[in-house]
């Protein structure tokens, strides 16, 4: 997660399954998780 983007990767593969980016002019300040995400 940085304040652009949010990344969704396979924790074995490393494969890059998602990825959502912000809106222009804003940014993201909290991210959360959990094990079945």
């Amino acid at each position: 997660v940085t304040s652009g983007c949010v990344r969704l990767v396979n924790s074995l593969t490393r494969e890059l399954l998602n990825e959502w980016k912000s809106p222009s002019g804003f940014s993201i300040n909290v991210a959360t998780a959990n094990a079945t995400q």
